[in-house]
């Protein structure tokens, strides 16, 4: 069961403590010098730097930017399957939700499903903006 917040009748699940301790608090809670504890952070001694490079093929991610290993590719976007390809994957089948392959590895036929996402959240987003009404 997770831990819930230290702060009485809160309930909420706690996530933040101080560094290299336990979660004792939840967002709202947090006192100064707190982190995130269930992030994980830069391998490298002295970095507290959130990481989000890990190795290709792997779901855990080690370093931070600064900090990367050759091999490592960014955790944070689906990559290219093309063999190799370190490049983030754009183009997918049409009619799907899935990115498979960037813009040189797309096959033909392929759409760019980013750009249609990008697109779909700027539209909501202009309807939000003007109240609702469509423009």
């Amino acid at each position: 069961m997770a831990k819930k917040c230290e702060v009485v009748y809160c309930g909420r699940r706690a996530r933040f403590g101080a560094p290299g301790g336990d979660a004792r608090s939840c967002e709202y809670h947090t006192r100064s010098g707190d982190q995130h504890i269930q992030l994980r952070r830069c391998r490298s001694t002295g970095c507290g730097v959130l990481a989000s490079f890990g190795p290709r093929g792997s779901k855990r991610r080690r370093h931070c930017a600064a900090h990367k290993q050759p091999g490592e590719v960014s955790m944070c976007a689906k990559l290219c399957e093309a063999d190799g390809c370190p490049k983030k994957a754009s183009f997918g089948t049409p009619g799907t939700k899935t990115v498979h392959f960037c813009g040189g590895h797309r096959s033909e036929g392929d759409v760019n499903i980013e750009r249609a996402r990008r697109a779909s959240r700027a539209r909501r987003a202009a309807v939000l903006a003007t109240g609702g009404a469509p423009s």
